[in-house]
């Protein structure tokens, strides 16, 4: 291949030749190679972050992002490796991947872009109430005191949960939030009581139930009879 003293040069190794020539057509030449080196790194055309959420029922989301484009100032091909790959379970949470771009250049050339994935949660947990419940009210009272039962069921993905305990009647404050165990007066007058027991995780999910408790009065009245009396004709 004829290559000009001048160049341009193509990557690699390149042989120039030098001709002299005097006025009687007497010539000599000289060879010079000319080696032209990639020191260019590649040039990151598209690096975006990614949104995803948790896979359903599970606490971790398989990693997903576009993979990143790059070119390079040779034409070549560029190579994209990126860590932690596609596919990779992630928790909850933000995460760094850094992607490794890679030129045909000897020695390698390369560039680095970092996509930020971010995990969240919007499943909500699951609960299922106790069963509901009649009682009466306590000895010689018009209430009765109970415990509110912590035999519910519930689950979140995440694995983390708590459960608290409100009541809402039309056109008064709600009450609560009571915990699972906690004790409460229930009037007889105010029955029956309908509470919501609600499941809710640390990213705003939240899931109800409905708890009925009714109080009714089993207790016999008192009643003392006046003394007896003799009644004469």
């Amino acid at each position: 291949m004829y290559i000009p003293e001048d160049g341009p040069y193509p990557l690699g190794t390149n042989t120039v030749t030098y001709t002299a020539t005097d006025s009687s057509r007497n010539s000599a030449s000289c060879t010079v190679e000319v080696t032209v080196k990639d020191e260019e790194r590649p040039t990151i055309l598209t690096c975006i972050d990614s949104v995803g959420t948790t896979n359903m029922g599970s606490g971790v989301a398989t990693a997903s992002y576009e993979l990143p484009t790059g070119i390079d100032n040779s034409g070549l091909e560029v190579t994209v490796q990126c860590t932690p790959v596609l596919g990779t379970l992630l928790p909850l949470g933000t995460h760094t991947v850094t992607c490794v771009f890679r030129d045909q250049a000897v020695p390698v050339n390369i560039n680095l872009c970092f996509i930020t994935v971010t995990v969240g949660d919007d499943e909500m947990p699951s609960i299922a109430c106790p069963s509901n419940i009649t009682v009466g009210t306590d000895a010689g009272e018009s209430h009765t005191i109970q415990t509110f039962p912590t035999s519910y069921t519930a689950s979140d993905n995440s694995g983390s949960f708590a459960v608290n305990i409100t009541n809402v009647y039309p056109g008064l404050p709600s009450q609560g939030p009571f915990t699972p165990g906690s004790t409460y007066t229930f009037e007889i007058n105010d029955s029956p009581y309908i509470w919501y027991y609600i499941a809710y995780d640390s990213h705003g999910n939240e899931d109800s139930c409905v708890w009925t408790i009714s109080v009714i009065d089993d207790e016999n009245p008192d009643i003392t009879c006046p003394a007896a009396i003799m009644v004469f004709d």
